[in-house]
């Protein structure tokens, strides 16, 4: 399934059509008012009866006792007879999600949700007029409306005799018995799960780590609920090759099996959700949502099987919103970067969407986010014919533009739909969030109020969200010659040009609007780039220039190769990511190769290399060894794995193959090499071990990592790396790291702190029976002490002194000192004559000590111009 970025909490209550594809969770109850005329109604009905409900719900709640009905309250049951909850639902939105380190305000934000709905309710499906009172027109809804919440009649109904309720009332009974006071209530997220920060850390958007965080999030609401993708959740370009295996992994992670979602919700209610797909594929901005062929089939035909005729309401959720709804957009990002719509870059399809909405009356509302903006402003809300879309804030205090945390809230039912805010960062005396009524919609007149006026602020940093209209008083119908001049920075006009493509000034810039919809799509010209000069559109309306009153100097904005004027100023993020990586590895090329070209050419730091791995006497070579030569960055990884257990060869030999990509394509691999390979390692480890039983099976690591004239040493187990040094004549060893021995004072008492033991074994000394205190895999010895973590050496390499460096696994070191090693290659007269020498001495010595010898893998590197004697 895909998934965008709101979260909407959805209440529908209905036993006739139960909740469909949602868990059976308890739920809360909403307050709506019966039938609103003004203003002034609908704010006094929503502090009035939110204070009922609740002291209704608690007299209901203490007694004990069923008190016996006047024939006033029969009468009143009675009247309510044929009121159901049938399609009855409660909403609430929650928009870009972004979890953050510190996740107080977002649970902050979650106890207010629940906290509203507790103190709000379901508002009762009305008896529908039959069909003379229709034609006769005596059917007075007005007059016909009770003024009762579902709350409030399940008190009246308890108090009645079982055998005197209607179907519908013991309907509505059986519901609360079942699912309480969060009775129909749904939550759907909008997308964007991670956090908005991209750190190149698990937890980032996009990564499994804030997919799981996320659910565990929306799991803490105990309601159901449903998720559409946002933008950012495509973005684990560390994690993911591909847009495809970032979204799987996002379905997986909810148990989908499309990013696109249908659910019934009452009798005659239906939400539809559409997701993301593209990211890493985008032609233009990463940022920009879209929807593929797939799921724009899919939505046609579920809009054309759900019609009006037959009475359906159609709610829609999406990330980002779409063309033509009239939403405040942020031109400095969104409208700059083409990302503000949904398939805003893709001209063939970005206005089906408004033209299904116009021809389709049974699609009552469309929620997105997006923008991180307030419900504050008057347009966060809009109506485009019977349609009405809705802004979603945020949540967390990180990813707000305006300082505001909103939550939309949205109750319904057969007749009327109202909208709530939740304002998280306004309390009341008694630390409750504040939530106020924004809107009512009548869906049997077709109209909309709004419940108070609008807190629109004037904000310079983004979009004052003028669109053009048809009659506005700015249209240019024939522009020639001067249609602007900077100096002049409130000029507000737009025109057509002589392809139809309309443009505009507006803000001290040029503006492109969409041929249909006149939505903004992009900046032509910016503020800054516009200067003092003038704009003039020429030659018929075919040419834009921009002339300089005072030189005269002319610049020609010529379209693109499409035909649209609006710059893509921000390229796809993963094609930038790549850019800065190459221009970065590029600088430090010429740096390593000016630090070459400082010795003489034949003082090349490793001038040459060779290596040995020989099986010892078992059935498997379990040692392996890493050689890669990086040269976009001059990094030479020289690395030995022994590998122990009954999977350690596979083990060793997967460590081979993935580590060293893991470290070069580490985003911090050019500038912290200690931090890409720590990070490196830690990620194929786990990899591995999913991969591999690695219970009772691991390896050791040892690498010598050159660049330039440094040498870092990475160790973890019992292999070993030394440096040859000249020192007066004599070839003397400098031992580069520590066997990780488990009674190595440092190693014992790290075991012991993390609440291990180390046992001696025949004068061997083990944890869980592992010869060494560190190592890859072992997951068994790695929860009683044993660790994976990595110990680094470096230092700069010194041509006068050092010669050579070796990197080998214990099958060496076992019988033969670094001395001795030393003093052997010494007298050969290559890394290659001098690797043999070594592995055959070795397995000599092996022999004398019995019929058992190990695996043995040597690594030996000649430094600047050593020669042997």
């Amino acid at each position: 399934m895909y998934s965008t970025s709101f979260t909407f909490i959805l209440v529908v209550l209905s036993l006739v059509v139960p909740l469909q594809g949602f868990a059976s969770i308890p739920r809360n109850t909403f307050l709506i008012p019966k039938f609103i005329n003004n203003h002034e109604s609908i704010t006094e009905r929503v502090s009035d009866k939110s204070l009922s409900a609740s002291k209704k719900s608690t007299e209901s709640a203490s007694s004990t006792t069923t008190t016996k009905t006047t024939e006033t309250e029969t009468s009143s049951v009675e009247r309510f007879s044929e009121y159901s909850i049938k399609d009855s639902f409660n909403l609430i939105v929650l928009g870009d999600l972004h979890l953050e380190d510190d996740m107080t305000s977002h649970f902050q934000a979650r106890d207010d949700c629940l906290s509203v709905l507790e103190k709000l309710s379901l508002v009762p499906c009305t008896p529908s007029p039959s069909k003379t009172q229709q034609e006769s027109d005596e059917f007075d809804h007005h007059q016909e409306h009770v003024d009762m919440t579902y709350d409030e009649m399940i008190i009246e109904l308890k108090k009645e005799e079982a055998g005197k309720l209607s179907y519908s009332q013991l309907e509505m009974l059986m519901e609360h018995q079942r699912q309480g006071t969060f009775a129909n209530s749904v939550l759907v997220s909008l997308g964007d799960l991670g956090r908005k920060d991209i750190r190149h850390e698990p937890g980032d958007a996009g990564t499994t780590k804030s997919f799981a965080d996320a659910r565990q999030f929306l799991d803490g609401f105990e309601l159901p609920y449903e998720l559409v993708t946002g933008n950012h959740d495509l973005e684990g370009l560390d994690e993911f090759k591909t847009d495809r295996d970032n979204l799987d992994a996002w379905m997986k992670c909810y148990g989908k099996d499309t990013p696109y979602f249908s659910q019934q919700v009452g009798e005659k209610t239906v939400l539809i959700g559409l997701s993301t797909v593209r990211f890493r594929d985008s032609p233009h901005s990463s940022h920009e949502c879209h929807v593929d062929d797939e799921q724009l089939s899919w939505f046609l035909q579920e809009v054309e099987s759900h019609p009006d005729e037959e009475g359906w309401r159609l709610i829609v959720f999406s990330h980002a919103p779409i063309m033509g709804s009239n939403l405040r957009v942020l031109q400095n990002v969104h409208v700059t970067n083409g990302c503000a719509w949904m398939n805003h870059c893709s001209p063939s399809t970005r206005g089906l969407f408004i033209e299904t909405v116009k021809r389709n009356p049974q699609i009552k509302m469309w929620c997105s986010g997006h923008f991180h903006l307030s419900h504050d402003f008057q347009d966060s809300i809009s109506r485009v014919n019977q349609c009405t879309f809705l802004q979603a804030g945020v949540i967390g205090p990180n990813s707000t533009r305006d300082h505001t945390r909103q939550t939309r809230i949205v109750r319904g039912n057969n007749n009327s739909i109202e909208i709530y805010t939740v304002n998280h960062h306004k309390r009341d005396k008694d630390g409750d969030a504040e939530f106020r009524l924004d809107a009512f919609m009548d869906l049997t007149m077709g109209d909309i109020l709004f419940a108070h006026n609008c807190e629109d602020y004037n904000h310079d940093k983004w979009f004052s969200a003028y669109v053009p209209e048809e009659e506005d008083g700015c249209y240019l119908p024939i522009p020639d010659g001067r249609v602007a001049s900077n100096k002049k920075s409130d000029v507000v006009c737009w025109w057509h040009m002589n392809d139809d493509k309309v443009l505009g000034v507006h803000d001290g810039q040029i503006v492109e609007y969409d041929e249909t919809t006149l939505s903004p799509l992009g900046i032509v010209i910016s503020k800054k780039e516009m200067g003092d000069r003038e704009v003039l559109v020429v030659d018929n309306s075919r040419i834009l220039v921009l002339v300089d009153p005072d030189t005269e100097n002319m610049e020609v904005i010529h379209p693109n190769e499409d035909g649209s004027y609006w710059r893509k100023f921000q390229r796809n993020k993963r094609i930038r990511l790549e850019e800065k990586a190459r221009e970065e590895a590029a600088k430090l090329w010429i740096e390593r190769k000016k630090q070459r070209e400082a010795f003489d050419s034949e003082e090349m730091v490793v001038n040459k290399y060779d290596v040995i791995s020989k099986k010892g006497s078992k059935d498997t070579n379990q040692d392996a060894f890493i050689m890669k030569n990086d040269t976009m960055t001059d990094t030479l990884i020289l690395g030995v794995l022994d590998g122990h257990g009954e999977y350690g060869d596979m083990v060793a030999q997967a460590f081979r193959k993935q580590l060293p990509i893991a470290m070069i394509e580490h985003p911090n691999w050019t500038t912290d090499i200690k931090k890409a390979t720590s990070e490196a390692i830690s990620k194929v480890e786990q990899l591995v071990n999913k991969d591999i039983e690695t219970k009772l099976s691991g390896t050791t690591l040892s690498m010598a990592i050159i660049r330039g004239n440094m040498i870092t040493a990475v160790n973890i187990g019992d292999s070993r790396v030394i440096v040859g040094k000249s020192l007066d004549g004599n070839i003397e060893v400098e031992t580069f790291t520590n066997d990780h021995k488990p009674d190595t004072p440092y190693e014992y008492d790290r075991i012991l702190c993390s609440g291990g033991t180390v046992q001696n074994d025949f004068g061997t000394a083990r944890v869980g029976g592992l010869a060494m205190s560190r190592s890859l895999g072992d997951t068994f010895v790695h929860t009683i002490g044993v660790s994976s973590e990595p110990e680094f050496r470096e230092r700069p390499l010194d041509p006068s002194t050092d010669k050579f460096i070796l990197v080998a696994t214990d099958g060496l070191w076992e019988f033969i000192s670094c001395e001795e090693t030393a003093q052997l290659i010494n007298t050969r007269n290559s890394p290659k004559s001098s690797v043999k020498s070594l592995v055959k001495e070795a397995r000599e010595r092996w022999e004398t000590e019995g019929p058992y010898f190990d695996d043995t893998t040597i690594i030996l590197a000649f430094l600047y111009d050593y020669k042997t004697m």
